[in-house]
């Protein structure tokens, strides 16, 4: 007697008549009642079953769901409901590096050390993101000086890096190397949270800035001791450094306030902050002053205490109503100060000398 063969869905594939062999269904060979010699056929689609078809080209008469493993790829195959052979991706997720024996062009590889994802080329494992070979865009890892790891997005091009954005401030340790051994430091001596440019020549940010955070504008110079934002600054004329924290009073020699959040940096690679702090040489900033101090006055360098006479550097305090010191006013208050006993900051408007 006949029997019917139905799908995992209910739906009849085929009626395999008695004594025959049903081939034209399916991908495998279906035995009707009384075949003598069956064994073979049912031992032969169990093996087909268990290497899931592998060959070099497809199997005949598929039905939805099958595999089939491509010997000519390596790799396996669904057949899908509209008559497609789809390729199953096959993702890697390890810490070390797949030996590339066992790679195909297109396998996956998700590194679980770095939270990063690659695709085999052929070659070599490359990074998946924007762009590729060469020229792209990456997430990186790069070790600082004290052997910190600090995750950050790369612009390459030509296997040179053009910008890094980082969450992070440091300084890269000279073993790390962009994509052509280029060290890292060598374009990028320190690394500051935002936007780094390469210090190349010609690579720069060109376009129009309409909006800035900030208020001042600010250069990096060589101090003689180290400073604190809202110190006021002098040209250190008998010494060896550029500047030096303003220790003479109304001294015609100020060059500026250490900034606390420079609009524009300027010479943004001579050094850091502690060697080299940014200068505010223009715009409003805070200062460190002493009292009293009116809203509107103009400020010099104080040079000492003017009750103990103690020395205070990086000090302003306000210019005497007395006519003299023209030269040594600086800065213009922005809000009174009456505290003539200590220290405090308020907001100036450091004026262009």
């Amino acid at each position: 007697m006949a029997y019917d063969i139905n799908k995992s869905d209910g739906s009849l594939l085929v009626t395999v008549q008695d004594g025959s062999i049903e081939s034209s269904a399916s991908s495998i060979k279906l035995v009707g009642k009384n075949y003598s010699g069956y064994g073979e056929f049912i031992a032969e689609d169990l093996i087909h079953m268990l290497e899931h078809f592998a060959e070099t080209t497809a199997p005949t008469s598929p039905i939805t769901g099958q595999l089939w493993f491509n010997t000519a790829k390596n790799k396996i195959n669904v057949y899908d409901s509209v008559g497609n052979w789809k390729e199953i991706g096959h993702v890697v997720a390890t810490a070390t590096e797949p030996n590339a024996s066992t790679r195909v062009t297109g396998d996956l590889w998700w590194d679980t050390a770095t939270n990063v994802l690659y695709v085999w080329n052929g070659t070599a494992h490359v990074p998946v993101g924007i762009g590729s070979g060469t020229t792209a865009v990456r997430i990186v890892q790069i070790e600082d000086t004290g052997g910190t790891t600090h995750t950050v997005i790369v612009e390459q091009h030509n296997n040179r890096f053009i910008k890094i954005t980082s969450g992070d401030s440091f300084t890269p340790a000279s073993s790390e190397l962009q994509p052509d051994n280029t060290t890292i430091v060598s374009e990028f001596p320190t690394i500051g949270k935002g936007i780094n440019m390469t210090n190349r020549t010609d690579f720069k940010f060109r376009g129009t800035a309409t909006v800035a955070e900030y208020a001042d504008v600010a250069e990096r110079y060589q101090i003689k001791e180290e400073g604190s934002p809202g110190d006021v600054v002098m040209i250190d004329f008998d010494g060896d450094a550029e500047i030096r924290k303003a220790d003479l009073y109304a001294t015609p020699y100020v060059f500026g306030v250490i900034s606390t959040a420079p609009a524009l940096e300027m010479n943004a690679s001579a050094g850091p902050d502690s060697t080299h702090p940014y200068i505010a040489l223009s715009g409003r900033v805070p200062c460190k002053v002493i009292g009293p101090i009116l809203k509107g006055q103009k400020l010099v360098a104080a040079g000492t205490h003017p009750k103990t006479t103690e020395p205070l550097p990086g000090v302003a305090m306000a210019v005497p109503f007395d006519g003299n010191r023209t030269d040594s006013r600086f800065a213009v208050a922005l809000e009174a100060y009456a505290d003539a006993d200590n220290v405090g900051t308020i907001e100036v408007v450091v004026r262009g000398r």
